[in-house]
């Protein structure tokens, strides 16, 4: 597969494993995809991690609403993974890129409140000044509806699932506007037995 095309399709994705701490993790996982449109991306299961690809737009919809189907069941639900903008190896051929950019979840995800932790990294690719592109966006965090604070390698923003998706996603968005290839991990977590969440 070439890398020549770096850059050149702006197809993103997300690679994430779901986590819900419950016997019935099967059930859990099953019922929130069927409560969730994937039809906008491309999807791919195996048994470490699910796969989805396509339009920004839809690609952190479908990822924040299987993670709020599964943490409303009120158990103890983590979700870790990695978004990916203009991967070297990603083409066209199997992309669902649409011009409706109109996130198919969201009023169904409107109507759940759900208080989560999430920690993120961003890492624009091939910038000698990429500290300077994660200060900017770690700062338009606190302007977000989210409560921002430095840890060890990551930012944790604290705040209901919503606004935390919109803080990483505008975060995404602004760094991939200015650099070709851009990756950001996060692990985000509802419904802890412990006080950190």
């Amino acid at each position: 597969m070439s890398n020549d095309r770096c850059g050149t399709s702006r197809i993103a994705g997300c690679q994430f494993t779901l986590f819900p701490m419950s016997d019935k993790f099967a059930d859990i996982i099953l019922r929130a995809l069927e409560e969730v449109d994937t039809s906008m991306v491309w999807k791919d299961t195996d048994d470490v991690s699910t796969c989805v690809r396509g339009d920004m737009v839809h690609v952190f919809d479908v990822t924040e609403a299987l993670f709020l189907h599964t943490a409303k069941t009120g158990e103890h639900v983590a979700m870790s993974g990695t978004f990916s903008i203009g991967c070297p190896g990603d083409t066209d051929a199997d992309s669902y890129m649409d011009e409706v950019v109109i996130p198919l979840n969201e009023t169904k995800s409107n109507a759940v409140s759900q208080r989560a932790g999430c920690k993120f990294s961003l890492y624009p690719m091939g910038r000698e000044d990429y500290m300077d592109a994660i200060y900017e966006q770690n700062d338009l965090s606190k302007h977000r509806n989210v409560e921002v604070s430095a840890v060890h390698y990551a930012t944790r923003l604290d705040g209901d699932v919503k606004d935390v998706f919109r803080a990483l996603q505008q975060s995404f968005d602004r760094v991939q506007e200015k650099v070709s290839h851009v990756t950001m991990t996060f692990t985000i977590s509802a419904n802890s037995p412990s006080n950190n969440d």
